[in-house]
């Protein structure tokens, strides 16, 4: 069975940063980009079109766009990536981006642990 381009880059990506760069070269076009374009095109809020565009640069350096009005999306998307991806930096990934959105760091990492929380109970019911 012939795998597909996008199959190809993914497998081949090491992180996202790299899934950017193989998709512009075998594309012209990456997901950050076409993902936001589809967005806009919607009609999703503005705050919503920057999350998509800027969440691979967000999650790799944990800083937000400074030229996104609502930031506070944008690290709402980084606090998801981080209990998706590596749960035990969910505390340090609310405590960076938290204030860069003008939120209480200590109120994001409570929301957030609560939340993960939910998540490993659910998981938990569904196995059993």
């Amino acid at each position: 069975m012939r795998r597909s381009a996008t199959s190809r880059c993914c497998a081949a990506a090491e992180n996202d940063e790299d899934l950017l760069l193989l998709e512009h070269d075998e594309f012209g076009v990456s997901h950050d980009a076409l993902g936001a374009a589809l967005c806009e095109t919607w009609g999703l809020a503005p705050a919503a079109v920057h999350s998509v565009r800027f969440h691979v640069m967000v999650n790799a350096t944990l800083q937000l766009p400074m030229q996104v009005q609502r930031r506070a999306i944008c690290a709402i998307s980084a606090i998801a990536n981080a209990m998706m991806r590596d749960p035990d930096t969910l505390d340090a990934v609310a405590a960076k981006v938290a204030p860069q959105a003008e939120l209480d760091a200590t109120l994001v990492i409570r929301g957030a642990r609560k939340v993960q929380e939910q998540i490993e109970q659910a998981v938990a019911r569904e196995r059993a």
